[in-house]
């Protein structure tokens, strides 16, 4: 699945206007009239196209957005999170983890 957002270089807080600037100026540059008409720039343009024409309608950037954490969730290479911000945050191992919910609670653990 292409992510819209890094094919465009914008993040996923984007505003419409933040879209609108970043399609112009790829479209632009992407254009079959002004690139010469090559194949591969051409359909890098309608790849372009189509994540502005998702992400610029509410609608299909809520739905597009549900797919694609959907997806990113599912992918096992790869953990997703659409805030960008908690990219470099480092991950906690399990244990951490399931001492920060059950910690006020003394459950016996199995030795094996």
């Amino acid at each position: 699945m292409i992510n819209y957002y890094n094919l465009l270089g914008i993040q996923f807080t984007a505003s419409t206007k933040q879209i609108r600037n970043a399609f112009c100026k790829l479209a632009f540059k992407f254009h079959p009239d002004t690139s010469g008409g090559s194949p591969t720039q051409s359909d890098e343009f309608f790849q372009i196209r189509e994540a502005y024409e998702t992400l610029i309608d509410t609608d299909r950037r809520r739905e597009y957005d549900t797919r694609l954490t959907l997806y990113k969730s599912t992918d096992e290479s790869e953990s997703f999170d659409p805030n960008p911000e908690n990219a470099n945050r480092e991950e906690k191992p399990a244990e951490k983890i399931y001492e920060a919910f059950f910690k006020h609670q003394s459950y016996p653990r199995r030795v094996n």
